[in-house]
C-alpha cells in the first residue's frame, strides 16, 4: 500500500507499506517511517486505539505522535504533536488518487463530491468548504445545522423595500434594499 501526506512542511511525502513482525511499518524514500502500535488504553474505553509513531529511523528517534481509534491503517486526517516543539500539526496520509477527496477518516470520494451539500463522508469533512471552491447553488450547498464559522462582528439592519425582478432560468434576483449601519 502507497500513502501519501499533506500537511507537515519539508517531510518525505510517499510512505509504503513494509510488514514489521506483528506491526505496520510505513517507510518513506528517506530515513522516515510510521510505525503502528497498540495503545495502553483504559479498561473503561471500548474503542481499540494505535499509536503511530513518526520515527526518523537514521537517528531512532520518535518526531511525533498521533492517536487513531479502530483502526490499523494510519490514513484519513491526525493531529500529530511534534515532541522538540510540542506543536500539533494536522497531516492527512491518503491513498486517494488526484482526482478524489480524502475525508477525516481516510475514505476517498471523487472530488465532484466534495462541497455538494451531502454529507458522503458521514462525518462532514467533505462540506467544510473554502470560498476557493466553486459552490453549489444555495438550494443544495447551504444547511442551517452547520452554518458558516467565519462570522464577522458587523451590526446593521437591511430593510427591503421591493423585488425588482425575478429570474429563475438565469439565477438572478434583484432587490431594491436599505442597509443601515
Amino acid at each position: 500500500m502507497r500513502l501519501k501526506h499533506e500537511g507537515v512542511p519539508e517531510t518525505q511525502r510517499i510512505f509504503y507499506l513494509i510488514p514489521h513482525g506483528t506491526t505496520y511499518r510505513y517507510h518513506s524514500g528517506v530515513s522516515l517511517s510510521i510505525l503502528v502500535l497498540p495503545s495502553t488504553s483504559s479498561n473503561n474505553n471500548p474503542h481499540n486505539n494505535y499509536r503511530l509513531n513518526l520515527t526518523n529511523t537514521a537517528s531512532n528517534t520518535v518526531l511525533a505522535t498521533a492517536v487513531i481509534l479502530d483502526r490499523l491503517q494510519p490514513i484519513g486526517r491526525m493531529e500529530w504533536v511534534f515532541r522538540r516543539t510540542n506543536q500539533t500539526h494536522t497531516m492527512t496520509l491518503s491513498r486517494c488518487t488526484k482526482e478524489q477527496f480524502t475525508c477525516d477518516d481516510g475514505t476517498c470520494l471523487p472530488l465532484s463530491r466534495r462541497c455538494d451539500g451531502i454529507n458522503n463522508c458521514g462525518d462532514d469533512s467533505d462540506e467544510i468548504c473554502t470560498p476557493l471552491l466553486p459552490l453549489q447553488p444555495l438550494h443544495r450547498s447551504y444547511r442551517l445545522s452547520r452554518p458558516p464559522t467565519n462570522l464577522t462582528n458587523l451590526a446593521f439592519t437591511l430593510t427591503l423595500h421591493k423585488f425588482i425582478e425575478v429570474d429563475i432560468d438565469l439565477e438572478r434576483i434583484e432587490l431594491w434594499l436599505q442597509v443601515r449601519g
